[in-house]
């Protein structure tokens, strides 16, 4: 990095933190450097792996507490726009009817678009103008054939806030699923998958949650299977769960200042 811009970083008043929180945790930073040299998870059982296995699961836990999940139910991806094409091409059924908002991120209207169009489903989407009018706008749209609600929880744009608590309820009691685009709100806001009757949790771990750019997480409820996009990797065991363990240890950290 150039003297200046070194200069210029330092005098920055940064703004934009609903895109990527910039000034990390020192303890992040230090977990980031330590952790480029260190064993592959899942690899053998040499100490440098085992350790790395370790810290993974740590991290998982950690996830698992602050959001209500068990860290089983915990999926490590690169990002939120993975993890929300994860649930949404990996869990809505063909051929059936989803219902999103008015306000989504193309994380979710463009896989929900390409079901459409290649997958036979049907979308409508309810407008969020009105908290007081949401639930009733959702509640007409519902049928037979709808399978799942798709929406945000916070606009990066307007800062927008869904009322998840009371749409999963309805979701809960219609038999539908609801899968919630957190990215925005997850490390500002207290979001419970249990108590808010989430199905899928998708998050971005270098927004509100401080952890690295290229972190991402997926949480499900007990009893949630998602199809697989992507085989292959770990050694041997195609169905092993791994991830690249220098970017999770430094969103361990910051999981940790949130949880604590």
């Amino acid at each position: 990095m150039a003297e200046g811009t070194a200069i210029e970083m330092r005098e920055l008043i940064y703004l934009d933190n609903a895109a990527t929180t910039m000034k990390k945790p020192q303890s992040v930073k230090t977990a980031v450097i330590k952790w480029c040299r260190c064993g592959n998870a899942g690899r053998g059982s040499h100490r440098a792996a085992l350790a790395a296995a370790e810290k993974i699961y740590e991290c998982r836990e950690l996830a698992a507490r602050l959001f209500g999940a068990k860290a089983e139910n915990v999926v490590f991806t690169n990002n939120a726009t993975t993890a929300l094409n994860m649930a949404i091409k990996g869990f809505i059924p063909d051929n059936s009817h989803i219902i999103t908002s008015d306000f989504e991120h193309n994380s979710v209207r463009r896989p929900v678009l390409k079901l459409c169009r290649d997958n036979g489903c049907r979308r409508d989407v309810f407008v969020s103008e009105r908290q007081d009018m949401i639930l009733r706008n959702v509640e007409k749209m519902i049928n037979n054939e709808t399978s799942a609600l798709v929406c945000l929880h916070r606009s990066n744009i307007t800062g927008r806030t869904m009322p998840i608590k009371k749409i999963g309820e309805l979701c809960r009691r219609k038999g539908i699923a609801f899968i919630v685009d957190a990215s925005q709100s997850a490390g500002n806001a207290d979001i419970d998958i249990e108590r808010d009757h989430i199905d899928i949790l998708c998050l971005a771990g270098h927004k509100g949650l401080y952890g690295p750019q290229g972190t991402g997480l997926l949480i499900m409820r007990d009893g949630v299977n998602i199809k697989p996009l992507l085989e292959g990797g770990s050694g041997t065991d195609s169905k092993k769960k791994i991830c690249l363990i220098t970017i999770l240890t430094g969103l361990k950290p910051a999981l940790y200042l949130l949880w604590r």
